[in-house]
């Protein structure tokens, strides 16, 4: 199967349930693992100028930065790999004006020399094969001035964040093997989690070296959004499912306290899963 089709069937399974923008699509008991996504977004907002004429959101997945940049920019383009993203994208923002969609490629953007004012990639770069390629185009593109964002992991925060949880969830299934013994049960083995398409992170080392060797003067690298667990929720959101069918004990205990503690934690910088670096063309 080609990348291009991992994807489309990938995410053909994915928004197979459901409506609305990404972020939108999370249960309810998984709102404290939303608020990863909010982060992400507003720290990207917070990067770009209040007003630009022409913004690019490169693997647009459904939308939710689309939305976002559209009120800030006379035209906003999102591009995305997969035709089933697209679909869902243009349902998704039908009341919103100014916007096109594309269906192609990072690597081979569809805009003359020099013509976008600022273009973002949100937890895109790590599916992408040809790096290089993409940052190239990305430099092509951009204004004199221009804005390039990259929001993706860290590979070694999200490693050592991997490692605790895996020892978490060692001891969970030590514990939840011990207790079956303890009663009689045969000892049944979580199911594997299901392969995810290409992804490979970056240090940010990495990411810094592929972006100056583009010509991109980086004007901001930081560390962005706290969650106490990998990508796919962890051992943390298995917690969070116990309290599926508890809503008023999630949201009047639960969520109130640990809320302010992992946005305190975001806020500090020491443990952020994602990096976003903001560079510019000078």
């Amino acid at each position: 199967m080609t990348l291009r089709g991992e994807f489309e069937h990938f995410y053909a399974a994915k928004w197979a349930k459901g409506t609305g923008f990404w972020v939108d699509r999370y249960p309810a008991w998984l709102g404290l693992y939303a608020d990863l996504c909010h982060q992400r977004n507003r720290e990207i907002l917070a990067a770009l100028p209040e007003q630009v004429e022409v913004a690019v959101d490169l693997g647009c997945g459904i939308g939710d930065i689309v939305a976002l940049l559209a009120p800030r920019a006379r035209l906003t383009v999102g591009i995305d790999l997969a035709q089933v993203n697209l679909i869902t994208c243009r349902e998704n923002l039908a009341d919103t004006r100014g916007v096109g969609l594309a269906l192609g490629s990072a690597e081979r953007l569809p805009f003359r020399d020099g013509t976008v004012d600022a273009i973002i990639m949100a937890d895109v770069i790590e599916h992408v094969v040809d790096r290089d390629a993409v940052l190239a185009e990305l430099a092509r593109v951009l204004r004199p001035g221009g804005h390039a964002v990259l929001v993706t992991p860290d590979a070694k925060v999200h490693g050592a964040i991997g490692r605790l949880d895996g020892a978490a969830d060692l001891a969970l299934q030590t514990a939840r093997r011990l207790l079956r013994a303890a009663r009689g049960r045969p000892h049944t083995p979580p199911a594997p989690r299901g392969s995810d398409v290409y992804e490979e992170f970056l240090t940010r080392d990495e990411l810094a070296a592929l972006v100056t060797r583009h010509g991109l003067r980086t004007t901001r690298h930081t560390n962005v959004a706290f969650y106490p667990g990998p990508e796919g929720g962890g051992t943390f959101a298995y917690f969070l499912s116990l309290l599926r069918g508890r809503d008023r004990l999630r949201m009047q205990l639960v969520e109130p306290v640990l809320r302010p503690l992992f946005a305190l934690a975001a806020r500090a910088r020491l443990f952020n899963q994602k990096q976003m670096i903001v560079a510019t063309k000078d």
